[in-house]
């Protein structure tokens, strides 16, 4: 009886040391993901900083792609559309901008100028769309010229280009903290502030991008923690080089997907964990 009694008292004094383990255990992986959260709560806060700092900057970049495309087609209208738009820029971010044309013009059945710019463009050549706002964007003073580039072999072809230090199209909402290393490299960190990447894209049967910014959103509101991942994981791949689409990176848009899906499944596994275990006689069922 007595060898049995301190068998019994060791099996108990086992377990009670692994419910232990496994407390300890529970807590440090709680306290591990509210440390996490904490951080990258902490990191979108900055990243928005960030973007509120830059945004004077690229209202008056998206201002002087509307005046060119005005002084072409003076009925022509620029919307931006992609992160700017959804809210989910982070610094690395491009401005994404759509020329919506008079249906007149966009419903030609050829991507060609030859009736359209007679009709309404001005100082146009017989050609592309893309090719017209390039040459006029080329001689724009505004514009780095080794950053213009036209892209035509894509479903949407798309015109990507750099500006120069723009000057703020509304009072900026804050300067950057200053650096270390004296006055000229926070001079050259104001001028990467106030310098825009852009993709300019025409409206067409293939673009959808206006339409996605919608979808997004909805996105957004119905997964919370949809933004603070897309958030770190889009930074993440801008400094591996593995956001562009143009050189075999991921989009944004794609990158969205398969953070909803990710958390579509975190949901399904989360309500299967509460369902009632058993069957139709344990759970409640006839």
């Amino acid at each position: 009886e007595g060898r049995e009694g301190r068998e019994g008292s060791v099996e108990l004094v086992g377990a009670s040391q692994v419910a232990i383990a496994r407390t300890l255990q529970t807590l440090g992986r709680e306290l591990m993901h509210g440390m996490l959260c904490a951080d990258v709560e902490l990191f979108t806060q900055r990243v928005a900083k960030d973007i509120q700092r830059r945004l004077p900057y690229r209202l008056a970049a998206v201002s002087k792609v509307q005046a060119a495309a005005a002084s072409l087609w003076p009925r022509a209208q620029c919307k931006v559309f992609g992160s700017q738009a959804t809210g989910l820029c982070v610094s690395t971010s491009d401005v994404d901008v759509v020329v919506c044309l008079p249906k007149v013009m966009s419903t030609e059945s050829a991507p060609s100028l030859a009736r359209a710019g007679v009709m309404e463009g001005r100082n146009v050549f017989k050609g592309t769309l893309q090719a017209n706002l390039a040459q006029f964007l080329a001689n724009a003073e505004w514009v780095q010229a080794d950053s213009l580039k036209t892209i035509e072999n894509t479903a949407v072809p798309v015109i990507t280009l750099t500006t120069k230090p723009l000057p703020p199209l509304l009072p900026p909402a804050g300067k950057p903290a200053p650096g270390a290393c004296g006055e000229a490299q926070d001079l050259k960190a104001e001028e990467r502030l106030r310098s825009v990447r852009l993709d300019v894209t025409f409206e067409g049967a293939e673009h959808r991008g206006l339409a996605a910014v919608a979808l997004v959103k909805t996105l957004v509101q119905d997964f919370p923690l949809l933004k603070n991942l897309f958030l770190v994981l889009k930074l993440m791949l801008a400094e591996k080089g593995l956001d562009n689409a143009y050189t075999g990176g991921l989009t944004s848009f794609g990158l969205i997907l398969l953070l909803v899906r990710f958390l579509q499944h975190q949901n399904q596994q989360e309500l299967q964990s509460r369902a009632p275990q058993g069957g139709p006689e344990e759970s409640g069922g006839g």
